[in-house]
């Protein structure tokens, strides 16, 4: 029987170094299949699943701290590595940058006309969204671009994968608390007097309270009110996944296509996909989705970006198999 933490070493040996795997990895397996055995022993089945969850959350942690100190210390990369990762960071910055502007300059001038000078900052409180936009199209070109047709390095993949977490939990801040309070903001801006924030102006914190509250009142569920707002719910946490799901399948597409502009187009096409499944994904209205869980609505887009992920990696696998019984 397999114990816990074997595959957890396995995976980390692929990408750690051995003087990362003696420090901190190895010792890491030895506390988590000492304290799940110690649990399995007394008969607490679930604390030992606790467990093993903690000991993956704990391996998550570990690479994000591997890649920052990779990424702060460039001793032992090669020429090529340094110019690709600058290549891939500057890319990802001027998308960013360009698409957050370009979708914000079109919804600036939605604004009542009777207001002769309206504000200049509703244009920074229209941003938060757009940001999200440029953010996930940013990182996923600038890893196609930027690091693809080439032999991707372990180093490189792994520093992606980390900034993947950075560019998350920043996603999760934006679309939890601060795209909530910049719309409130906006609207108070051109001229709207009430404060109270309506259901996509609500925090997660405030949302997940309305969400038990509503569910608790018949009247409100018949009209559908907590499934409204658990989808809000589960598609902002859906969101917040997006850039990591989008570097996974950037960097299965860069490693397995040498033509940049291919790249480029799929991954630009698949994006577009993206934001097509977000808009028309709804547990309400169109066909197939308007009988569907609020969540299952919320995650089917990232489903389907990690599906095409999981088949352009098993090509890729079949593909070198080919050429290494061709050899």
């Amino acid at each position: 029987m397999t114990r816990p933490g074997n595959r957890l070493r396995a995976l980390a040996a692929n990408w750690c170094c051995p003087e990362t795997m003696t420090r901190v990895i190895d010792p890491l397996v030895a506390d988590l299949q000492r304290e799940h055995a110690e649990a399995v022993r007394i008969g607490r089945i679930w604390k030992g699943r606790r467990i093993q969850v903690a000991g993956w959350v704990a391996f998550l942690e570990v690479v994000v701290l591997c890649a920052a100190d990779a990424l702060t210390s460039f001793e032992g990369w090669t020429p090529d590595e340094r110019k690709s990762l600058t290549k891939a960071v500057i890319i990802a910055a001027a998308t960013t940058v360009v698409i957050t502007v370009l979708l914000v300059s079109r919804s600036a001038d939605d604004y009542p006309k009777v207001l002769l000078h309206p504000s200049r900052t509703r244009f920074l409180f229209l941003a938060p969204y757009p940001f999200i936009a440029g953010l996930v199209l940013g990182a996923t070109l600038g890893i196609v671009l930027g690091l693809g047709g080439r032999a991707l390095s372990r180093r490189l993949a792994a520093i992606a994968i980390g900034l993947a977490f950075v560019c998350s939990a920043v996603v999760f801040i934006d679309v939890g608390w601060v795209a909530p309070a910049a719309s409130v903001a906006y609207r108070m801006t051109i001229g709207d007097s009430d404060p109270t924030p309506s259901l996509g102006e609500q925090s997660l914190g405030g949302l997940r309270r309305n969400i038990r509250q509503f569910t608790r009142d018949p009247a409100f569920a018949s009209f559908g009110f907590p499934t409204a707002m658990s989808f809000d719910f589960h598609r902002r946490i859906a969101l917040s996944f997006s850039p990591l799901v989008f570097t996974v399948f950037a960097l299965t597409l860069a490693g397995g296509v040498r033509r940049r502009w291919v790249l480029g187009i799929a991954a630009c096409a698949t994006f577009l996909g993206y934001l097509w499944l977000v808009i028309v994904s709804t547990p309400w209205g169109l066909q197939p989705w308007d009988s569907w869980p609020a969540y299952a609505a919320a995650w089917l887009p990232n489903t389907m970006i990690a599906t095409l992920t999981a088949i352009s990696g098993i090509l890729r696998v079949r593909r070198r198999a080919v050429d290494h019984h061709s050899v």
